[in-house]
């Protein structure tokens, strides 16, 4: 399976394999793009994530319980948030 695309294209807007998503302006980005993720994707579980926010691309495989654990072992600490 290839891994689910989540991009940041500007403000609340991202992109969750090219559809555009808006995050409330109260809600955790990482919380609603994963949940969201989660929702559409049909294969069964973990699914494999790669999230781009301008220069920070961090791979990531969300679980089917909501966690979400990092492929790389050196995640940069901007890319901290993204665990739930």
């Amino acid at each position: 399976m290839n891994a689910v695309q989540i991009a940041h294209m500007v403000g609340p807007m991202w992109s969750v394999d090219g559809r555009p998503v808006v995050v409330p302006a109260d809600a955790s980005a990482p919380a609603v793009l994963l949940a969201h993720v989660a929702s559409v994707v049909v294969a069964p579980g973990p699914w494999p994530v790669r999230v781009t926010d301008g220069a920070l691309q961090l791979d990531l495989v969300l679980g089917v319980d909501g966690s979400v654990a990092e492929v790389s072992t050196e995640v940069p600490a901007a890319g901290k948030w993204w665990r739930r």
